[in-house]
């Protein structure tokens, strides 16, 4: 499989948000994981094709609208992403700290 194989199945098959599929039955369609899914979908988005998602799954969406949508959705996950990046930095100094202030002994 292959983006282009999933850009056609979504504009023949899924094209507008009230006809989007779950990322199993893509799975199920193209033999393949969520991960493959997903890095799928994200190249198409890249090469400007307009592949958007909502709570319902994947779906092909020439809809300013849906697109603005999908683009809301993505933009929450980049804010969650950024905070867990910052929390793990913040754990890491933390670590750093205790270890600096136990002259370097392991805890």
């Amino acid at each position: 499989m292959d983006s282009e194989r999933l850009y056609r199945y979504l504009m023949k098959n899924h094209s507008g948000k009230k006809d989007a599929t779950l990322s199993s039955e893509l799975e199920a369609v193209f033999l393949c994981k969520g991960t493959q899914i997903r890095k799928y979908i994200n190249e198409l988005r890249t090469r400007k094709i307009p592949a958007c998602s909502s709570s319902f799954g994947y779906y092909y969406s020439e809809n300013p609208n849906d697109i603005d949508d999908t683009i809301t959705h993505l933009d929450s996950r980049i804010k969650k992403i950024e905070l867990a990046r910052s929390g793990l930095q913040k754990a890491k100094e933390l670590i750093l700290s205790r270890k600096e202030d136990n002259n370097g002994k392991e805890d």
